[in-house]
């Protein structure tokens, strides 16, 4: 067994979340009776967005162990992952029962904050950071509800604190990085994108976020990198795929970009945004009536997307379906004020109709 948990340190140092869950699951099968099988498993589905599989598994760790405290705080954990703050907090409440340790606080505090309770986290945190000054967790569970506040000063001093209680740790990055780019503090994103994957070379997500800071920052040629990291090292997710097939678009190379499309609407055939970059690929390619089909099953679901209106607008004018496509700019032409350049492309393509 101990090659195998070698592994899975090896991965876990350098994130590649879906190659531990494939070992975590040998683990488990060789050795069920050893919890950090369970264990790396819950945390990998995790990472990877799996949160239903990641309670399952939780809840069988449970079944094995159910006098011992760790799987109370897996299935929290999962249910966070989830959005079900208040089993969360029930399984915690089960898992204090045999004790108090700063890794349940601050899984307390962010499944506070993920239900909406962010003061009351922040509180406990710092009441609980006064009874563990030394703990790293707490100080990153600290800095996550900081940013979640708006605190944006404070969330960084407090990453950096953690950081620097746990400098093989660079999860604090991760989360900075994502509220960074979420309030478009693109280049303290990149920044930090790039110290995390130093240390986390193989996390997808992450090669993602860093490529779509790259991409705001103008930088193409390393997003397009980043991109195609990110759907290499995952090949389930869409959102590189589609990010990528836009960029390849803008700078001309359209055989490319359609080939990510194509992949990207592999992945999930009813994302309108997919189709939506697929549709507006078919109709630069000139393939009009298939642009039109998939257009239009896209605007099917989501109406008000601008993009989308104007792409199926530019494939009614193709084919000669004038009035269609008049009513679809006249809606981005009036409801485009915060895109600026979708607004005056519909005007000008308005003024164009016979």
């Amino acid at each position: 067994l101990a090659p195998i948990a070698a592994l899975i340190a090896l991965e876990q140092r350098r994130g590649d979340w879906r190659a531990i869950a494939g070992h975590a699951r040998l683990l488990i099968q060789r050795a069920p009776q050893r919890i950090e099988g369970w264990t790396a498993l819950v945390h990998a589905l995790e990472s990877l967005g799996e949160g239903v599989a990641a309670e399952e598994v939780a809840r069988q760790a449970l079944e094995r162990f159910p006098d011992r405290a760790e799987p109370h705080l897996l299935l929290a954990t999962a249910l966070r992952s989830q959005g079900k703050t208040d089993q969360a907090l029930a399984e915690l409440d089960a898992a204090e029962s045999t004790g108090a340790t700063p890794d349940l606080a601050a899984e307390r505090i962010l499944t506070l904050g993920m239900g909406g309770r962010v003061e009351e986290g922040i509180a406990l945190a710092r009441e609980a950071l006064s009874q563990y000054p030394e703990s790293a967790r707490l100080q990153a569970a600290l800095a996550a509800l900081l940013f979640a506040a708006g605190a944006a000063e404070e969330g960084a001093q407090a990453t950096d604190r953690a950081l620097a209680l746990d400098p093989d740790e660079p999860r604090p990055l991760r989360v900075r990085c994502e509220f960074r780019a979420a309030s478009g503090r693109w280049q303290g994103a990149r920044d930090d994108c790039t110290r995390y994957l130093a240390a986390r070379p193989d996390d997808a997500g992450a090669h993602f976020m860093l490529g779509v800071a790259l991409q705001r920052l103008g930088d193409e040629k390393a997003a397009v990198s980043a991109y195609r990291r990110a759907a290499a090292l995952d090949e389930r997710d869409m959102r590189p795929r589609n990010n990528l097939a836009e960029l390849l678009a803008q700078q001309g190379d359209l055989d490319s970009a359609l080939a990510a499309a194509q992949e990207a609407y592999r992945l999930d055939e009813t994302n309108p945004y997919v189709m939506d970059t697929l549709g507006a690929l078919y109709l630069r390619k000139g393939l009009v009536e298939r642009a039109i089909s998939l257009l239009q099953e896209a605007y099917a679901g989501a109406p008000d997307l601008l993009d989308l209106q104007l792409h199926l607008a530019l494939a009614y004018r193709e084919a000669g379906r004038t009035e269609e496509a008049r009513t679809l700019l006249a809606s981005v032409a009036k409801h485009g004020g915060e895109r600026p350049e979708l607004q005056a492309r519909a005007e000008e393509t308005l003024d164009s109709l016979p």
